[in-house]
């Protein structure tokens, strides 16, 4: 892995931004190398283990709290559980703002239409 050139290791070629989820992974990924982290997988699918702290930076170990949830083994499935979104409140949410939005901007634009 360290005697391969960058462009060697791109699983894709796709072109664009560079994700949020881009860097999630890549700093899993930077983690497992380091070997705080493991990665094992079984017939149930992926399961992260975190093998100790030694070395971290502090964003690194809130970023392990924030993926470990108190545990010290997860599946993948379960990175971040503590932090999904639930889609029928964002949902919801949207409408609200929407409307909200749609009754500030009719506000405005009375308030701004004063043809005297």
């Amino acid at each position: 892995m360290y005697q391969l050139d960058f462009e060697q290791m791109v699983m894709s070629r796709e072109k664009g931004q560079l994700k949020f989820n881009h860097l999630i992974q890549a700093t899993i990924l930077d983690l497992i190398d380091r070997g705080n982290l493991r990665l094992t997988r079984d017939e149930n699918g992926e399961t992260l283990t975190c093998l100790h702290h030694k070395g971290l930076a502090d964003f690194e170990l809130k970023f392990i709290e924030m993926i470990f949830n108190q545990k010290t083994e997860i599946r993948i499935s379960e990175v971040f559980s503590k932090y999904k979104i639930n889609q029928a409140a964002l949902k919801k949410i949207s409408e609200l703002l929407k409307q909200t939005h749609n009754e500030t901007v009719f506000e405005r634009s009375e308030v701004m239409f004063d043809p005297f």
